[in-house]
């Protein structure tokens, strides 16, 4: 929903550079023992994360914060993007980012107008 909300944000406002940025799935938080999710996933989902980690299917916390502070800074692919861009993992959750609204099936909604 935000990143419809931000889309028409930056149409309305051409003058400032928005993007809408994913970290992707990120391994190492503490969202798993924040008491949000059933215990049994609790107990399961980290142990998965960090295995899936090891074959680079999920990003690191400083990976998904680097993603974050390149496209503040607008350094390497984030300096590419158009302001309204929703920037996220251009296969799967990790790795490389992307415009989804050009390369994601699902991600064509967030680039349409009339949605926003």
């Amino acid at each position: 929903l935000a990143t419809l909300y931000f889309g028409a944000w930056a149409r309305r406002h051409p003058d400032l550079m928005v993007l809408t940025v994913s970290p992707g799935g990120t391994r190492g938080t503490n969202f798993m023992s924040s008491g949000n999710v059933p215990y049994a996933m609790a107990l399961v989902v980290p142990y998965i994360m960090w295995i899936f980690g090891l074959f680079g299917f999920f990003n690191s916390v400083e990976s998904g914060a680097k993603r974050y502070v390149d496209a503040l800074i607008g350094s390497d692919e984030y300096k590419d993007f158009a302001s309204g861009t929703f920037v996220a993992s251009a296969s799967g959750v990790a790795g490389p980012v992307s415009d989804q609204t050009k390369t994601s099936k699902g991600g064509v909604q967030y680039g349409k107008a009339q949605k926003q």
